[in-house]
């Protein structure tokens, strides 16, 4: 929670339930943000910390006429989060994207769009041009220790949140992110 990174294979998110995932594919790398639903101001420094972030990880040079050709989305577990679009375009405008996708999971969580169980979300390159999300109970996933690049920052309480940690993206359980079982929206700057 609150905190960010990146890989050049994979990343991902964990216990989202009122949370958001932020993804960011540029060039070759891939970015991720786990942002809680804490209210404006904190929702806000979220934002701002992960711009500033990936500016510094792409050492600026990329911000001159903004990351046009990077791929922007986000993630949210049924219907608990606020505002999710007005929200997102704050991260439009910040990494200079002209859109995003939101998807929000309807399925294979709970019963109930309104309380589903938490979810562990990932996003992993499978070529040059092509990415996959997958989602999975947060219940289902299996973490190994030690194993996986470190998150690179924090903008909120990180004493609880100081491993390494990853999972097998290509194991049994996950499913894939569509149209079947989330509901896509394209946001516009």
């Amino acid at each position: 929670m609150y905190s960010y990174g990146w890989d050049p294979e994979c990343v991902g998110v964990d216990g989202i339930v009122t949370c958001m995932g932020v993804f960011l594919r540029y060039e070759k790398d891939l970015y991720a943000l786990h942002a809680p639903f804490n209210g404006a101001k904190a929702n806000e420094r979220g934002k701002d910390d992960f711009v500033a972030y990936v500016k510094r990880e792409t050492k600026g040079g990329a911000f001159i006429g903004g990351l046009k050709n990077a791929e922007l989305i986000a993630v949210v577990n049924g219907n608990p989060r606020g505002d999710v679009t007005d929200e997102i375009k704050g991260y439009c405008k910040g990494l200079g994207t002209s859109s995003a996708l939101v998807y929000q999971l309807s399925k294979n969580l709970g019963q109930s769009l309104n309380s589903q169980e938490a979810a562990t979300i990932i996003w992993q390159q499978v070529s040059k041009r092509n990415c996959s999300l997958k989602y999975r109970k947060h219940s289902d996933t299996t973490w190994q220790k030690n194993v996986g690049r470190v998150r690179q920052g924090w903008y909120g309480d990180n004493s609880s949140f100081t491993d390494n940690l990853t999972t097998d993206p290509d194991g049994p359980g996950w499913h894939v992110v569509d149209s079947t079982n989330s509901n896509i929206t394209e946001v516009r700057a």
